[in-house]
């Protein structure tokens, strides 16, 4: 890819365009050619209030490789703290499941009593054919609603928490993969870790996918009190 960081990768923060890439070559007095490579927005009716975008490639790399440092811990003992914590995390949402899914069953299991009952109270003749009809279906719509939130419940186990700390472990890893990658694997590591990339005139802004939001509030917080989180 001649223009790696181009195509809709980056858009401006002004107007919202996708920032687009030039090459420039200047020829030496000397001979040969000295090339490089700008990144700008795309847009070409700017109004007045548009400031100049313009980034040089080494420069938005660096703000690239910036960004993917917010990513990773400080050190292994603040690391150990964050995996510590998320597992606690993931293991409270396991209880919380399992006892939201304990109430379900038995509220499930009051439903279909008070159905048979009301059947053999109808079958009694205690009450008519419309007041029965009335009250099943008020019965079987609760019973509907109950199952569907118990199909639904997210199930968290020790797969969802490997899964969880992979997905730690590849944003630890971000910046050096970045180092490390060709131009087609830094363009989905950037589209799998984040949301939007924006750029104005000086800076790069970055709203990160979850969960790796967690990771930079974390680096974020950090700077801010001067103290472990």
């Amino acid at each position: 890819m001649n223009l790696p960081l181009a195509g809709g990768l980056f858009v401006c923060k002004y107007c919202g365009q996708a920032i687009t890439g030039e090459r420039i070559r200047k020829r030496l007095k000397g001979g040969g050619v000295n090339e490089h490579v700008y990144y700008r927005c795309g847009n070409d009716e700017q109004d007045e209030a548009h400031p100049k975008l313009r980034w040089k490639a080494h420069a938005l790399e660096a703000a690239v490789l910036a960004q993917l440092n917010t990513l990773k811990l400080p050190d292994e003992s603040v690391t150990a703290w964050f995996r510590t914590s998320l597992r606690a995390a993931l293991a409270d949402e396991a209880e919380f499941n399992r006892r939201n899914q304990a109430q379900l069953r038995k509220r499930e299991s009051e439903l279909q009593n008070q159905s048979s009952r009301l059947l053999d109270v109808f079958l009694s003749g205690t009450i008519d054919k419309q007041t029965y009809e009335a009250k099943n279906v008020q019965i079987r719509e609760e019973l509907e609603s109950v199952r569907g939130k118990m199909a639904r419940e997210t199930k968290v186990n020790e797969d969802f928490i490997q899964m969880a700390e992979k997905a730690f472990d590849f944003a630890q890893d971000a910046a050096k993969t970045w180092l490390g990658s060709n131009s087609q694997l830094r363009r989905e590591l950037l589209q799998i870790l984040s949301l939007n990339r924006e750029l104005d005139e000086a800076s790069l802004y970055v709203t990160w996918a979850k969960p790796f939001d967690s990771l930079a509030n974390q680096a974020v917080l950090k700077d801010n009190r001067g103290d472990r989180i």
